[in-house]
């Protein structure tokens, strides 16, 4: 609750991957993780990418992949 009254710094780029555990095609106020919904983890004005995937989301090979590519964009 501390952390989302907090602004997010505009110097720094934010990016989202969020697990869905029962698909992308859903509506996204059903999607959860198992552990939080979709409107828990989501950061309005940040990119994102919802990924079907448990809350282990950084363990998904997809979610893998998307680090990789965020990390190499940013250089």
């Amino acid at each position: 609750m501390i952390f989302a009254d907090i602004p997010l710094n505009p110097c720094v780029c934010y990016h989202s991957i969020i697990g869905s555990r029962d698909g992308v095609d859903i509506p996204k106020n059903e999607m959860t993780d198992g552990i939080l919904t979709y409107e828990a983890a989501h950061l309005p004005g940040v990119p994102e990418k919802v990924i079907t995937s448990t809350h282990s989301v950084h363990r998904h090979p997809d979610g893998v992949a998307e680090i990789i590519r965020i990390l190499r964009s940013t250089r």
